[in-house]
């Protein structure tokens, strides 16, 4: 989700702006609603001769309301509608996964 002008610094509808107040707007914007990082990662059943395993499946940024992940093989990757329907996806091609918040977890408006 983008700032629009007349969510930040209240610059009237219609109003030409300049490349200073886009740029202050933006970088305000920035400061105030950046996304939440998040990581996905995958236990790996024991084998007869090793026990648990973990590996790192994807990334992601969580805004208010989306969610985008990016494998770190590349395979998979895209914008979801929530933490939910993103785990419920990954888990059919990755199994037994888990997300860890690197930021504080956000209050998300389409959390399932």
């Amino acid at each position: 989700m983008a700032p629009t002008e007349n969510q930040l610094n209240n610059f009237p509808a219609g109003m030409s702006l300049t490349r200073e107040d886009v740029t202050s707007t933006m970088e305000e914007w920035a400061h105030t609603n950046p996304p939440s990082r998040f990581m996905i990662y995958g236990i790996i059943d024991p084998t007869s001769t090793v026990g648990y395993d973990g590996d790192v499946i994807a990334w992601g940024l969580c805004f208010n309301d989306h969610v985008y992940v990016q494998s770190v093989d590349s395979h998979v990757g895209g914008r979801f509608r929530s933490p939910k329907s993103m785990r419920r996806v990954l888990s059919h091609r990755y199994g037994d996964i888990h997300l860890v918040w690197v930021d504080p977890e956000p209050e998300f408006d389409q959390m399932e």
